[in-house]
């Protein structure tokens, strides 16, 4: 999983994230500190995270004087520090990697983590430019991440998860270094989060381990870990969850809050007390890692392990594809990524994901499109089949054009207008809709705009004409909505 915390002091960051790991006390490289991100080469960082060059990218600070940030009205610097991109690997996996020992889990999640920082890099580090007096949104491509690997949850059950702060720096292609603009990366958290799993659960297959995926909700755990063994080692998720009933949180902010209901500090300990509770605890749920972890080493040995074809991949990807066109005539590169790694989680990589697709535009079945969020234009997608609906739209508006008797008169639009009190907005549309003599008229309306009032009063006068009001909507919902507040059957 991926959650997301915004930084607020670069001193009290440098404290938590030097802090020394117990399972790494034996010196375990995989179990360190690390800079990721071109930005971090721009500057020369890398290798080890040191703790005062981490303070001062958290605080804007470069080594040739530049600080970052703006000025506010007392003549303060402000700077935004960063955020913590924490990925968590499933609770089987921990397991297996730290209480059972199998280090080649903890590489293939190291591994996991790169992709997806990698991704997040290369797609989504956003800055601000002006560009011919305007200001503009530009991908620059380099992220300065500190990332620290830890082993342990709160409750000191095993929980390999990597904390990836990143700064709020990047350089933009003119040479200058500036904020992110971070909502894009909020934006696809979800997604980068898939990306990691689907990273590790190939990774993971290939090092002989069965894997159950759960395509709804894009996550997977080892088969070899039963949930007995997993929910044993996952005391501080039963706290959260205890917490969360008692105080009546449903929603994604109520479990941060849980979270935070329950926090206490680490408790300190040291190697051999860490692994002589879990092997306790292991003993006592009667579960023996290192039978699983030897089969594993074996398949993987003998090469018994299943490769993903291309087809397959495929595959994955016209089901993605068929899923969102049912839905939307255009959607985003990012939504077909995200649907296809949930499809195929456990066969589908970030990477094969990105194949698959190019080979389908290169046929045509996808057709490259924009789409525009926010001040950006971002990579979309649509399909050869959604082009020929709209052009049959567009060729019955055509048709139809002057092609039938308007459905009332100007004195009686003109009277319902003054005895409904329409807004603007409204009353434009109820001329349109009621005077218009095409034969299609399309009216765009935003949430919260009264379309749902002005097509009460529409369908009330057509009815009055003699003319029977069908309603047609693309889900159950939204056809049931559209009758119970305008009557439109």
């Amino acid at each position: 999983m991926l959650s997301i915390k915004a930084i607020s002091s670069s001193s009290v960051a440098s404290h938590y994230y030097s802090e020394a790991d117990y399972y790494a006390q034996d010196g375990n490289e995989d179990i360190a500190s690390t800079w990721h991100g071109d930005g971090a080469k721009k500057l020369g960082l890398d290798g080890e995270v040191d703790s005062t060059q981490f303070k001062a990218m958290l605080d804007g600070q470069l080594e040739d004087g530049t600080q970052v940030g703006r000025s506010n009205d007392d003549g303060e610097r402000e700077h935004k520090k960063g955020w913590d991109f924490t990925l968590s690997a499933p609770k089987s996996v921990s397991v297996l990697a730290l209480a059972g020992g199998d280090k080649r889990l903890i590489a293939a999640h190291n591994d996991a983590v790169s992709t997806a920082l990698e991704h997040l890099e290369a797609n989504y580090s956003i800055t601000r430019q002006q560009v011919n007096g305007e200001i503009k949104e530009v991908l620059t491509k380099n992220l300065i991440i500190a990332s620290f690997t830890h082993t342990t949850s709160r409750a000191m059950d095993p929980q390999l998860h990597t904390h990836n702060v990143i700064m709020n720096l990047t350089q933009r292609p003119d040479g200058e270094w500036r904020s992110l603009e971070s909502r894009r990366m909020y934006d696809v958290s979800k997604k980068i989060g898939q990306v990691y799993r689907n990273e590790l659960a190939a990774k993971v297959r290939a090092l002989g381990y069965d894997i159950e995926a759960d395509a709804t909700k894009g996550t997977f755990d080892i088969s070899a870990v039963p949930e007995d063994v997993r929910k044993g080692f996952s005391k501080r998720r039963a706290e959260i969850l205890a917490a969360a009933k008692e105080y009546g949180y449903r929603t994604a902010k109520g479990m941060d809050n849980a979270a935070v209901r329950t926090r206490s500090a680490k408790h300190h300990s040291n190697q051999e007390a860490l692994l002589g509770a879990w092997a306790d605890q292991l003993n006592r749920l009667g579960y023996e890692p290192e039978t699983h972890i030897k089969t594993a080493r074996d398949r993987q040995q003998r090469g018994d392990v299943a490769t993903p074809t291309k087809e397959h991949q495929a595959a994955d990807l016209e089901f993605a594809r068929s899923h969102l066109a049912e839905r939307e005539a255009v959607f985003t590169a990012g939504e077909l990524q995200e649907q296809t790694l949930r499809v195929g989680l456990g066969g589908s990589t970030i990477g094969s994901v990105e194949d698959a697709i190019a080979k389908e535009v290169e046929i045509g079945k996808l057709v490259p499109a924009t789409m525009r969020n926010g001040r950006v234009d971002v990579p979309a997608y649509t399909t050869p089949a959604a082009i020929r609906k709209e052009q049959y739209i567009i060729s019955l508006m055509q048709r139809g054009k002057r092609d039938v008797s308007r459905i009332a008169g100007r004195s009686h639009i003109s009277a319902l207008i003054d005895d409904r009190g329409f807004t603007t907005g409204q009353a434009s549309e109820v001329r349109l809709l009621l005077s218009s003599k095409d034969r299609v008229v399309g009216v765009q309306g935003y949430a919260g705009t009264g379309k749902t009032y002005m097509l009460s009063a529409v369908r009330e006068v057509a009815e009055g004409k003699g003319f029977k009001v069908t309603g047609l909507a693309p889900t159950g919902s939204a056809a049931n909505l559209l009758q119970e507040e305008t009557g439109i059957t």
